[in-house]
């Protein structure tokens, strides 16, 4: 049990203004506020994820993600934040790397860091950090393929066949075996 002293510091309103409460987990998530939402987005943009987000400003996770799932502006305005990070991230590799030091652990280290954050931004914007860039058809589906710049002759009408009884077929072939 803690003492009495430091159930007095604790209890002062210096302590608490220091020391915020985390949210309660099984609480209800709170009501979606425009402005918490905004400063979420603003901390994703420069770089943190989504947790540590929520942790600054005081809000549980699970608040945060019933606020994606029930508000498409906020939805929208999270999507955007996650596009400028990967842009933050693929800015963040250059100096990743310059900030290296000649040793050797450091560089290692830097290079460990420099392919996650390059693999994080290719996941969150693959058309600009994929590893497949599509230069000719702007992501729509092409309609024939195209070889050495020519397109594909046009699709024909099948050709009819007759019916050919294989029964027949096998009888006649072992006819013919049997004479030999």
């Amino acid at each position: 049990m803690p003492s009495k002293r430091t159930i007095q510091r604790k209890a002062s309103p210096s302590y608490k203004q220091d020391h915020p409460r985390a949210p309660i987990q099984g609480a209800p998530p709170k009501p979606y506020d425009e402005v918490t939402g905004t400063i979420i987005c603003e901390l994703i943009t420069n770089g943190l994820g989504l947790v540590k987000a929520c942790e600054q400003v005081n809000v549980s996770y699970n608040t945060v993600v019933k606020w994606l799932q029930n508000d498409a502006s906020f939805m929208k305005m999270y999507a955007q934040a996650r596009e400028i990070q990967a842009d933050y991230y693929a800015d963040n590799i250059l100096e990743t790397i310059d900030n290296a030091s000649s040793d050797r652990n450091e560089i290692e280290r830097a290079k460990i860091k420099a392919e996650a954050l390059k693999w994080i931004a290719s996941k969150l914007k693959p058309k600009r950090y994929g590893d497949k860039l599509d230069l000719t058809s702007d992501g729509e589906k092409l309609e024939q393929p195209i070889y050495g710049g020519l397109s594909v002759a046009p699709k024909r009408e099948p050709i009819e066949a007759e019916l050919v009884d294989t029964k027949q077929l096998e009888a006649k072939h072992r006819a013919k075996k049997s004479k030999r």
